[in-house]
């Protein structure tokens, strides 16, 4: 998919340049524009590449997509709800995870209906910097959220909307996949996610998620290395309790191997 067909799609949703200005540069920093690009940092422990990755997804071979918190598509989505919405959407409308063109249109209907905050200041939004940053600082939400950061995305978006702002959307890019009938638009609500409380003797997609993003940071939770890398088993033995304890240690926390809120939101933004 092209960038231009990328922006055609934006628009025809969001009718607004600088909110797909904002949307554009927000997706070059995250995935350099390509649907199916697996976060670099995951790959070895995964075990996987953008398009093995995507294929095991689609074919059912792999059924850790939801858990595994590593970054994937257009938005980088992570965090399990995100992930979820992503592969339902692309179940519902018969489409590989790694599409664009439903990506873009995922990333649509959830925006619409989980942030309308967001969704307002795209449709209304005067300049590229003012879309960009409400989708970098409510949306994406990365570790580093800096006034680098923030100008550094809000950039890659002006250039878009100085290349695409003054041109008519070609057919082919703008026909979106079949939506609900639009809602009204409504305040944005923050809804808080309990996730699962992870300790020593747990087991199950829970406990593997906390493995894999452990290995990811480069501790030893106990798996087998034959292929190379460490795989995560889902079964939370001493050497994951040691490495939750190191890992909590490190971040200032207690180190008590309890995998709380507070462990996994560090896990998950640090």
């Amino acid at each position: 998919m092209t960038a231009k067909q990328i922006w055609d799609r934006l628009y025809t949703h969001i009718q607004n340049p600088y909110g797909v200005a904002g949307v554009m540069g927000n997706f070059e920093a995250e995935s350099a524009l390509r649907p199916n690009n697996l976060q670099d940092s995951y790959q070895g422990s995964l075990g996987h590449t953008d398009e093995s990755y995507t294929a095991a997804v689609d074919n059912g071979s792999y059924g850790n997509f939801v858990y595994d918190c590593a970054g994937y598509g257009f938005y980088q989505a992570t965090f399990w709800s995100i992930k979820q919405h992503l592969l339902n959407y692309a179940r519902a409308h018969g489409k590989s995870v790694g599409d664009g063109e439903m990506q873009v249109d995922a990333f649509i209907d959830l925006i619409k209906k989980e942030y309308a905050g967001v969704w307002s200041t795209l449709k209304s939004a005067a300049s590229v910097r003012q879309a960009s940053d409400a989708v970098l600082l409510k949306f994406e939400r990365p570790a580093d959220q800096s006034e680098g950061v923030q100008a550094y995305r809000a950039r890659l978006g002006q250039k878009w909307y100085d290349q695409y702002a003054n041109s008519i959307p070609s057919a082919s890019s703008t026909t979106p996949a079949t939506e609900a009938k639009p809602k009204e638009e409504k305040a944005e609500v923050l809804v808080e996610v309990k996730l699962p409380i992870v300790k020593s003797g747990s087991t199950g997609q829970a406990a593997k998620a906390v493995q894999t993003l452990l290995i990811g940071k480069g501790y030893y939770c106990g798996g087998s290395r034959a292929s190379g890398h460490e795989e995560a088993d889902g079964i939370f033995g001493e050497k994951s309790d040691e490495a939750v304890k190191s890992f909590q240690g490190k971040m200032g926390l207690e180190a008590d191997g309890v995998v709380g809120a507070e462990t996994w939101t560090a896990l998950l933004t640090t």
